[in-house]
């Protein structure tokens, strides 16, 4: 499943790196939730990533999201990074972050400034390939973080995380940098299902805006079944799968 996670199924990512993570304090837990995940697979073995022509090449986009200290991981936050050139994924990961965070913004502004990393890495790859002079564009949805890369005054209380993001406000302040950031709504952010578990429709917008699907456009009623006003999840085929995929972290445990 790692295998697969790195190589072409972003949707596995968050999952398996929680798999990674209790591997030894819960063995018998990792192996109830990797039999989640195989029945999530048997389910959508024909899904695949769709790569297209016709996006633009002269900008990276670097999508970023975390999850603010999750009691299940010992409140340490889980960063998503997801990165499209032409519109396409050509990079992501799911990670968790090394110490708690004390508020939301501090846990995005840790993942905006591995992200940049992961940008400026990526960035020199593309320039290797031919595809020079890349513009770097952020996309976060946490408005408190983003403020703090683009204004240099604020709060004495907030002073930590100004000297935290120091080096990445210098860059995205300078105008010769290639690297912009911007604030995009949660609902278009493809890192979204990177950080947490998703169900139902979020799930397959997550997969939607990964450019994931069997063929062409991903269908809501493919993947989770007809579409109803009842609240709970249709318990046949694929959608059993599914939803046992996103629920099993449901923190009963």
């Amino acid at each position: 499943m790692m295998w697969l996670t790195t190589r072409t199924r972003p949707d596995l990512a968050y999952t398996v790196g929680v798999m990674s993570r209790l591997l030894h304090k819960s063995p018998a837990y990792v192996v109830e939730i990797g039999q989640q995940c195989l029945k999530y697979l048997c389910g959508s073995a024909s899904k695949k990533l769709h790569y297209k022509g016709g996006g633009s090449i002269d900008t990276l986009e670097v999508m970023v999201d975390a999850s603010f200290g999750p009691p299940h991981e010992g409140y340490r936050s889980v960063q998503g990074i997801m990165m499209t050139h032409g519109g396409n994924p050509i990079m992501w990961a799911s990670t968790r972050q090394p110490f708690i965070p004390q508020s939301t913004a501090e846990a995005e502004l840790l993942a905006y400034n591995e992200a940049y990393q992961c940008g400026e890495s990526t960035g020199a790859l593309l320039e290797v390939l031919g595809y020079g002079g890349v513009r770097k564009h952020m996309k976060g949805d946490s408005k408190s973080g983003i403020s703090q890369l683009t204004s240099d005054t604020g709060a004495w209380r907030t002073r930590h995380l100004r000297l935290r993001s120091a080096k990445l406000r210098e860059v995205v302040q300078d105008p010769d940098e290639p690297w912009v950031v911007s604030h995009c709504s949660g609902l278009e952010l493809g890192a979204d299902g990177l950080t947490k578990p998703l169900q139902g429709q979020a799930f397959v917008r997550f997969l939607r805006l990964n450019r994931m699907s069997d063929e062409g456009e991903v269908s809501i009623s493919k993947v989770v079944g007809p579409v109803t006003t009842s609240s709970t999840a249709a318990s046949t085929g694929f959608n059993t799968a599914l939803t046992g995929v996103g629920a099993v972290w449901g923190l009963e445990r």
